[in-house]
């Protein structure tokens, strides 16, 4: 199981890799391996703003 902090580390660096192109929810949450639904929530939890 992977935990909130890996999720959102692995995210950040996601969108660091790719942000001059065009990022999908879906392509970056099968790429943490959660649903997005869930990355969604933890990222408004914790940043207080949507992905």
């Amino acid at each position: 199981m992977v935990n909130n902090a890996e999720v959102l580390l692995h995210a950040l660096d996601y969108i660091e890799d790719n942000i001059a192109g065009e990022i999908t929810l879906q392509e970056l949450a099968d790429d943490c391996y959660v649903s997005v639904s869930s990355l969604q929530k933890t990222f408004k939890y914790v940043f207080h703003v949507s992905v």
